[in-house]
This record gives structure tokens, sequence and C-alpha cells, in this order.
């Protein structure tokens, strides 16, 4: 899609969206196979083109609400869709050069893609580029090329695959005194590896996450040791180690 075209999508979307009223909660859902490809209305939607219509594929389930408006679905190729997460930046590693871009973002072809009743993709499989999405304020993170994103109702990130060594701070990183191993300068800070998955909490703390190095960290007991490159480690509420795999 070119700039020109992605622009116009873009500014009907933000216009949707900025007269759209509320809609209440779906009352009940219809769950069906689908004989052939399908476009399928979001919710939410005042106005768009036919051919933005997202596509769902023949032969795989659909979830619709009680008006017949999609809620689930895979799509058929990749497209542009609102998320209800964001603003996002795409194209470099650095934050310095950043590009900032809307919170409508490309989603791969045979993903599973979960609409909101706004019509907000809300799980789904980001599309073959760098695409960085915020914790927090003044943070982001790199996400995977070709992973899957998930996103708390308030539109904080929940769930995704990182696509840098990135550090964040865990739950209980308060209790973090000298940071991921003996030369850093991070207090409260865990670098977690390239290409695994991490869970946060709606405040951007990981729950759940691979290190990328051997790491201090609290244990059960309340003792520090380290615990080794390559594991996945969950947290308690107080910062602790509760489950540990390799």
């Amino acid at each position: 899609m070119t700039k020109r075209p992605l622009m116009f999508f873009i500014s009907i979307i933000v216009m949707a969206f900025l007269f759209c009223p509320a809609l209440a909660a779906n009352a009940a859902t219809t769950t069906k196979t689908l004989d052939e490809n399908t476009r399928i209305m979001p919710p939410g939607f005042m106005a768009i083109h036919a051919e933005n219509v997202p596509e769902f594929k023949k032969g795989t389930t659909v979830v619709l609400n009680e008006y017949g408006e999609i809620l689930e679905g895979t799509l058929t190729y990749a497209r542009y869709l609102p998320c209800i997460g964001g603003p996002f930046h795409y194209g470099y590693e650095s934050w310095e050069v950043i590009e900032a871009v809307p919170k409508i973002i490309r989603f791969n072809n045979d993903s599973r893609v979960y609409f909101n009743d706004k019509g907000e993709v809300v799980r789904g499989t980001i599309s073959g580029y760098k695409l960085a999405a915020p914790i927090g304020s003044t943070s982001f993170v790199i996400l995977n090329d070709n992973s899957e994103m998930s996103f708390y109702e308030d539109g904080k990130l929940a769930t995704c695959t990182l696509g840098a060594k990135t550090y964040l701070r865990p739950i209980g990183w308060q209790q973090l005194r000298t940071g991921s191993g003996d030369k850093t300068t991070f207090p409260g800070f865990v670098e977690f590896a390239k290409a695994t998955a991490i869970s946060l909490n709606n405040k951007g703390e990981v729950i759940k996450g691979t290190l990328s190095q051997d790491t201090k960290l609290r244990s059960p007991t309340g003792n520090i040791r380290v615990y080794e490159a390559g594991s996945t480690v969950a947290f308690d509420s107080n910062g602790a180690v509760v489950n540990v795999s390799k």
C-alpha cells in the first residue's frame, strides 16, 4: 500500500471513530464456518470504503455479534486495521530516530484477529516489519516480525514477542538493588531475550519472560540466586521467581 492511499484510509478511520457513538457490550454471539472468502464489517464503523472492509478466509470460523459484525476471524490476506494500542513506531531500533505511526497497523495474512465492540483489534499477528509498541508514556518495546501481540481493555500491551534484547522492569522491581548481572547500572531492570514471548501487567511490568543472560533474582524463599540465561521465569507480586523453565 502506497503512502497516499494509506493516509487516506487512516483519515477515514479516524473520522469514523471520532463521530461514532459508544456501543453497548454485545448481548449475543454466533460462530459459523465460512463457505467462501467473505468481507465482514467490524463493529464501530460509521463510514468505510468497500475495499477496506477486511476479508476472512474460506473454511475458517468467525465469531459475529448480534448484528452480524465480526468479532473474531482469520484474515485472507494482510490488512491495515485499527488497533486498541498505540500510537506505534516503526522502522528502526533506536528511539532517537523512530517514526511515529497512528493506531492503524498492518496485520498478517492468516492472522487470527480479535476485535472489541469498537472495531479495534485487541489481539493479532503483525505483518513483517519492525514495530515498536508503547509501554508507559516514555518507553516502548521493539516487536518481533510476524509475532502475535495482545492488549488490555485500556490499550496497554499485555503480551508480545520481543524483536530485540530489552531491559524491562519485572513485578517487584523495587526489590532489585543490583539489576541484571554484576556489571549493570540499571537497578530494577532485567534483560529479556530477543525472539521470546513476554507477558506484562497493565503497568508495563513483566509477569513472565525469558532471560537473555545469567541474572540475580529473588527466589521464593527470599534469597538471591542466579537464574541461567535462557530460563523462562514468572514473578509473584513481590518480584520473587515463582516458576522457572528452560
